[in-house]
C-alpha cells in the first residue's frame, strides 16, 4: 500500500524478516522526516526484543528487504536439498537428518561470526586437494550456483523496485 509522505509527519520504515517469529529477526529501520528521540527509543526497544536491528538509509530499503528478508527462504531451499541428498545417499529423511544438517549450518555460521572469517576462507579450510568436498564444490561451480544465487537476489531486488513504482 502506498502511503504519501508528508514532510510534516514522521515516517518509519521497519523491515523485519520471518525470524521475528522466534525473536531472532534482523530488522532494518529507516527513519524518514522528523521522528522524535522518544519515538525512536520505543521503536528500538520493541524491535530489539524481537532480534537485532540495523539502522539503514531509506534509499536502501528495497535492497535490504530483497536481501535480508529472502535469506530464510533461500536457506530453506538449500537445507531441503541437503536433506534430499542425505536421503539419496542412505540416511533416513526423518528428523535426525534434518536436525543434524541444520545444526551444522548453525554451528558453521556461529564459527564464522566468532572468527570473523570470510565464507570463502571457511570453504578453503574444508576443501583438500582431490578431496570429497572440492568434488562437490566443483559440481556446484559447474552448474553456476554462485551465479544463480546472485541472480536470485538481484531479481528479488528488481521486483521490489517494480512493486514500488506500481504504487
Amino acid at each position: 500500500m502506498h502511503v504519501p509522505l508528508s514532510m510534516s509527519h514522521p515516517v518509519v520504515r521497519i523491515i523485519p524478516n520471518i525470524n521475528i517469529m522466534s525473536a531472532h529477526s534482523h530488522t532494518g529501520i529507516a527513519y524518514l522526516n522528523k521522528v522524535s528521540d522518544e519515538a525512536r527509543q520505543h521503536i528500538e526497544m520493541l524491535m530489539t526484543s524481537l532480534g537485532t536491528i540495523e539502522h539503514i538509509d531509506d534509499t536502501v530499503c528495497d535492497a535490504f528487504a530483497s536481501l535480508y528478508a529472502s535469506i530464510p527462504a533461500y536457506l530453506g531451499i538449500f537445507l531441503s536439498a541437503m536433506v534430499d541428498a542425505s536421503e539419496h545417499i542412505g540416511f533416513l529423511r526423518e528428523t535426525p537428518s534434518y536436525q543434524t544438517i541444520s545444526n551444522i549450518m548453525i554451528q558453521t555460521l556461529e564459527m564464522m561470526n566468532e572468527t570473523h572469517q570470510h565464507p570463502a576462507v571457511i570453504k578453503d579450510l574444508v576443501c583438500s586437494p582431490s578431496g570429497i568436498t572440492i568434488e562437490g564444490i566443483n559440481e556446484m561451480e559447474y552448474h553456476k550456483i554462485r551465479s544463480v544465487i546472485i541472480k536470485s537476489f538481484t531479481n528479488s531486488y528488481m521486483k521490489s523496485k517494480d512493486i514500488k513504482t506500481q504504487q
